[in-house]
């Protein structure tokens, strides 16, 4: 699997941001395309998960300079995404403020908090201090 195509994750991050622009219910897709319409469509999807690939290739996807950028590029998006929602939230109502809370800490749960995990499994400084730079935007440390 190209670790490009890790990039379309970024889809959850940029639709809180759109939700947050609309406003009102909008502030609520994350949370109604991650628990409703993604187990509903795989569910009734016939096609098969990736889990069960036999598929016999082989990647040395942790010494591949591209397996090691594409995690990088989440870092900034992330805290972008976090700090940017902090900064919308002191003008939303108690609906668009919670919906924008649980996009956000469900945004940063899936994808903050499995990339620190990975990070933290590395050996360079760099990767550390971007675990570290997750985890504390989530007011999480190790």
């Amino acid at each position: 699997m190209s670790p490009w195509l890790f990039l379309r994750f970024l889809f959850l991050p940029a639709l809180v941001i759109a939700a947050g622009l609309l406003g009102g219910w909008w502030n609520f897709s994350v949370p109604v395309i991650c628990f409703i319409i993604h187990p509903l469509l795989s569910f009734f999807s016939k096609k098969k998960s990736s889990m069960l690939n036999t598929d016999t290739e082989t990647h040395d996807e942790h010494g591949s300079k591209s397996y090691r950028l594409v995690p990088f590029l989440f870092v900034p998006v992330l805290i972008g995404m976090t700090g940017w929602s902090v900064l919308l939230s002191e003008n939303n109502s108690i609906i668009e403020f919670a919906g924008l809370v649980f996009s956000v800490g469900i945004v940063n749960g899936i994808l903050g908090f499995t990339l620190a995990h990975e990070f933290i499994h590395r050996f360079s400084w760099i990767e550390k201090t971007a675990s570290l730079l997750v985890l504390v935007q989530n007011n999480f440390a190790y």
